[in-house]
């Protein structure tokens, strides 16, 4: 994915990849400039691997949707959602993220900061986001 120059799409939803590929996906964005989408939804992505995909989005400039739910209600808790909330200050490519239950002020603050993304999809099962 590093040096690859032609897939723009990658759909990894329901696998194990975990925090184990979730960083090697992470490493390879940093690199890579032709991925445009990246769905993990339920691949047992945890909070290290998505702060690992948090940090790329700091320095991707070609990554534009960005999926990363967890299924049965599982969020990465507020470290990771603080990450996501930095890498939207500097981000400028990234227009739909989609997260499980993230609901916290840093988040919110990279959002007020961005002014590229249009699609915010946060997704609770039992958590309310009237924090937010």
């Amino acid at each position: 994915l590093e040096t690859n120059t032609s897939v723009k799409e990658i759909f990894l939803s329901s696998t194990s990849i975990g925090n184990v590929g979730a960083n090697a996906l992470a490493r390879s964005l940093k690199i890579n400039k032709t991925l445009e989408e990246l769905t993990l939804n339920g691949s047992n992505v945890g909070a290290e691997g998505a702060l690992s995909l948090s940090e790329a989005l700091k320095v991707n400039s070609t990554l534009a949707i960005l999926r990363l739910l967890v299924y049965a209600g599982h969020g990465f808790g507020d470290t990771a959602a603080s990450a996501f909330g930095d890498a939207l200050t500097v981000n400028d490519t990234l227009l739909m993220l989609e997260l499980p239950c993230a609901a916290n002020w840093d988040l919110a603050r990279g959002l007020q900061a961005n002014h590229t993304l249009q699609v915010l999809h946060v997704h609770c099962d039992d958590r309310s986001l009237a924090d937010f």
